[in-house]
């Protein structure tokens, strides 16, 4: 029995083991989805994008995949338990790497590149010929800034504007409509909607013309014909008047969450609603959890999320995190350690590996595998004493009838061979019946785990994992130390002087 209990209690510790080891590193992936992640820190407040740009991140190694990522919180209209969804934009390159998931994302990629008029980078001013029939009514003039970033320049009809030094040779991406000072603050006209046309001359920058109308397109309450503007400016209601987008009539492919795939629409499509303006979903493909999401999530890819949010608002669009990927250990530990000097260190620096190396070193895990480990090793000690016993307890017992057979001719060495030949068969017994409990046992394996290792339910949850090399060892192990003990404990069985015989010996 206390062999049974010995070999089903080490089998159980060593299944408890791998099982737990295992736990640990895949939620330490699951957490961040990657072997690095930088996160803006709140102590400094100096944003993501300012500090990991792509060409210090590709400057970080051939063995590194290092990209920017969006990370946003979205809800659906209407669907007010819905207000917590993770919005993920990742680089594909991401997706081949994704720790913590052997999900097979689909191609997310997609044609969203913002389209528009160039500035001369010699330009300085901006001018805007025209009239509008309200006065104080002004247009914002987004641009997108050769470095990436955007810029919007609030320009009256007709009017004149300076343009930013950072700005010269950028990207036009349109006009928002931005109403009298009366409507924006408190008063009598606060709420109401202003109706106005204006009368649109062709855009200048330094005196050449940038662009004309002819494939621009009027969202929120604006429509052009025949060089005038019309627009209505509601409250709460942004209003844009722009060059037409490929990704206007176009939804990103995404991979959701069972959830959201069942508040589609019967063409796929869901529509998010990030800091209260739109992004259009298609759903891609269905997954029951991703890393790094807690709740309901999208997943889509960067490039065409940073065009969808930056089209509804210049500007909103941008990393809020960088996550990396190495390819060996060594690499890991190399970059994370340059990653913790300048410009990086602005940053707050996540690692898988330190999660991991967290998880190991919780007490309460690490209490309870001890306590297993030490339960075995006496249950162990108690098994071999138990054989011992065993074995000098049939020497005693069957004395009268192994002396018998040796007086019929049978020499010593045949008759410790039979001794031992019948413990080891009770131990194989002890054995085979211990490694069948510990089977029933490691049924209980992910329960255990999952309370004892750290106080919660992990996620992802934990799978059984049996530790091959481990459970051989303990039998193994066991059953040496186990023989080794029999033939110790018959070893002076039936010698001359032991049994009181003169004469024959055999050693």
């Amino acid at each position: 029995a206390f062999l049974v209990i010995s070999v089903a209690v080490a089998t159980f510790a060593a299944t408890y083991r791998a099982t737990l080891e295992r736990g640990q590193r895949e939620q330490a992936a699951f957490a961040l989805g990657a072997d690095i992640v930088l996160r803006e820190d709140l102590r400094r407040l100096v944003p993501v994008r300012e500090v990991a740009t792509e060409r210090r991140l590709a400057g970080l190694g051939d063995d590194v995949d290092a990209a920017p990522v969006i990370r946003q919180v979205a809800n659906v209209a209407g669907v007010g338990t819905l207000s917590a969804i993770t919005l993920l934009g990742l680089e594909p390159k991401l997706l081949e790497t994704l720790r913590g998931s052997s999900f097979d994302a689909p191609d997310l990629a997609f044609p969203s590149e913002l389209r528009g008029p160039r500035l001369p980078p010699s330009a300085r001013e901006l001018e805007l010929g025209g009239r509008s029939s309200v006065a104080g009514l002004s247009l914002g003039v987004a641009l997108r800034q050769p470095d990436g970033a955007y810029e919007q320049i609030e320009l009256s009809v007709p009017g004149r504007a300076a343009i930013p030094r950072a700005a010269r040779g950028g990207t036009l991406l349109g006009f928002q409509l931005l109403p009298p000072p009366r409507l924006r603050e408190a008063g009598a006209d606060a709420g109401r909607p202003l109706v106005a046309e204006i009368e649109l001359e062709p855009l200048r920058a330094g005196g050449a013309v940038v662009s004309g109308y002819a494939d621009w397109v009027g969202i929120g309450g604006a429509s052009f014909a025949r060089g005038r503007l019309g627009v209505t400016v509601t409250p709460g209601i942004e209003t844009w008047f722009r060059p037409r987008q490929a990704i206007d009539t176009m939804s990103l492919p995404a991979v959701v969450s069972p959830l959201l795939a069942r508040l589609a629409d019967d063409s796929g499509r869901l529509t998010l609603q990030v800091g209260g303006r739109p992004v259009r979903l298609e759903v891609a493909g269905v997954a029951t959890r991703f890393p790094s999401a807690r709740n309901d999530f999208a997943v889509v890819d960067r490039a065409a999320l940073d065009s969808a949010m930056n089209l509804a608002a210049p500007g909103s669009g941008f990393a809020t995190e960088a996550w990396l990927d190495a390819t060996t250990p060594a690499a890991e530990t190399t970059v994370r350690s340059r990653l913790r000097r300048a410009p990086f260190d602005a940053l707050v620096l996540d690692s898988r590996v330190e999660r991991e190396a967290r998880l190991r070193g919780d007490p309460l895990a690490r209490g309870a595998l001890a306590m297993l480990l030490v339960g075995a090793a006496i249950s162990l000690l108690l098994a071999l004493l138990a054989l011992a016993l065993a074995a000098l307890s049939d020497l005693r017992d069957d004395r009268r009838e192994l002396l018998d057979l040796e007086t019929q001719g049978a020499a010593p060495r045949l008759l410790r061979r039979l001794i031992r030949l019948r413990q080891l068969g009770a131990g194989t017994l002890g054995l085979v019946g211990g490694l069948l409990t510990g089977a029933v046992l490691a049924a209980l394996v992910v329960d255990v785990v999952a309370v004892s290792a750290t106080g919660e339910r992990p996620v992802p949850p934990l799978e059984l994992s049996l530790d091959p090399i481990a459970v051989v060892a303990v039998v193994g192990g066991v059953g040496l130390i186990g023989a080794l003990v029999i033939v110790a404990t018959t070893r002076g069985a039936f010698r001359a002087r032991a049994a009181g015989r003169p004469a024959r010996e055999d050693p």
